[in-house]
């Protein structure tokens, strides 16, 4: 057997001992002092990869509840303005038995309810049962007698007697619009006209409603729709695009939900 097979041989798990006794003190040192500073180095990585976590989650949640008020502020202002619309007193010279409307009472009525709302609009119409405008104000924004825009979420409207806000809608061509809908309920619990208010995303005080939240130098806050288009926004991307996650937004939007996540594209 030769030496170097024997000596394997009769180590039988104890050569690192024997070598590490063969080295010098100084090496030793310095092997213990690099053990130690690697474990110290460990621990304090393993601590500061925890305290960023923490640290990033307080601070989206922080994010969250400025979100959520944001968001709470912005559909009481939507409510609001719903609710003007449906209580508006009507002027006794609409009759929606015989379809009589006198313009001027029509145009004065449209102009007190523009007044009493909230949100900018572009204009706001008088739409009867059979969806078709009955007056609109400004005077001469729409034409008497046509169909009023966004047509099928009018007869949606009309159907169920209940008011709603659409999504950003666009219309030959024009802007895009988002449209208020508000159906007028008689005494006989019927619907006997809708008021549809347009909101210009570009032109409105949408975004004065979120303007107030602290998000820091870097961030900023967005008001999404349906579709995940930005009708608002403190971003220098500007409005009326889609948003890197508008389908995860749109999805949000339908379940009622509120998330937190990290941005992958920031």
């Amino acid at each position: 057997v030769s030496p170097v097979v024997y000596l394997a041989w009769q180590c039988k798990g104890k050569c690192g001992m024997r070598v590490f006794g063969r080295v010098s003190l100084q090496w030793k040192i310095f092997l213990l002092v690099g053990l130690g500073m690697a474990v110290l180095v460990s621990v304090y990585g393993l601590l500061g990869t925890n305290a960023v976590r923490e640290s990033t989650n307080d601070a989206l949640a922080n994010r969250l509840v400025l979100a959520q008020v944001a968001a709470s502020r912005l559909d009481l202002v939507l409510e609001y303005s719903l609710g003007q619309m449906q209580r508006a007193t009507l002027p006794s010279s609409l009759d929606p038995i015989a379809g009589s409307a006198d313009p001027g009472a029509v145009a004065t009525f449209l102009h007190s309810v523009q007044r009493a709302l909230p949100l900018t609009v572009n204009y706001i119409v008088l739409v009867d049962k059979q969806g078709l405008i009955v007056g609109a104000g400004p005077s001469g924004t729409l034409a008497r007698g046509n169909p009023a825009p966004a047509q099928d979420k009018v007869q949606e409207a009309l159907t169920s007697g209940k008011p709603q806000v659409t999504s950003l809608l666009y219309k030959d061509g024009d802007v895009g619009l988002v449209y208020l809908l508000a159906p007028l309920i008689n005494g006989q619990g019927q619907v006997s006209w809708l008021l549809q208010a347009a909101i210009d995303p570009v032109n409105s005080n949408l975004g004065e409603f979120v303007k107030p939240l602290g998000l820091g130098q870097t961030g900023y806050a967005e008001v999404v729709d349906g579709n995940g288009i930005v009708l608002a926004s403190h971003s220098p991307l500007g409005l009326l695009r889609k948003e890197d996650h508008g389908d995860r937004f749109a999805t949000l939007i339908a379940e009622g939900r509120t998330t937190t996540g990290t941005c992958h594209s920031c």
